[in-house]
């Protein structure tokens, strides 16, 4: 097994025995998003991604997620608005 087989089996491992495994993806660039969701869904996450703050808020309002991953700067607003959001609906986010 290669060294980089080895490191993906024990971060699934590790992914797999979280109790909520949700995560928020953010980011104005399709492609990035996309392969960061599908990447972080190949390690065991079940990934909401979405391009906008105006969508980031509906989900950190909605459906707050255990982690999330935030591009700061978006042309509809900036990240760390839905940082705030999580962080009054999920405190643990």
């Amino acid at each position: 097994m290669m060294q980089t087989e080895h490191i993906d089996t024990e971060i699934a491992a590790i992914v797999g025995a979280l109790e909520n495994r949700s995560c928020l993806v953010m980011d104005d660039d399709t492609v990035f998003r996309e392969r960061l969701a599908k990447s972080l869904t190949c390690y065991g996450f079940i990934v909401s991604a979405v391009g906008t703050v105006r969508d980031g808020l509906t989900v950190a309002q909605h459906n707050p997620p255990a982690f999330a991953v935030l591009d700061l700067r978006l042309d509809d607003g900036y990240g760390l608005d839905v940082a705030q959001a999580l962080r009054e609906s999920s405190p643990s986010t």
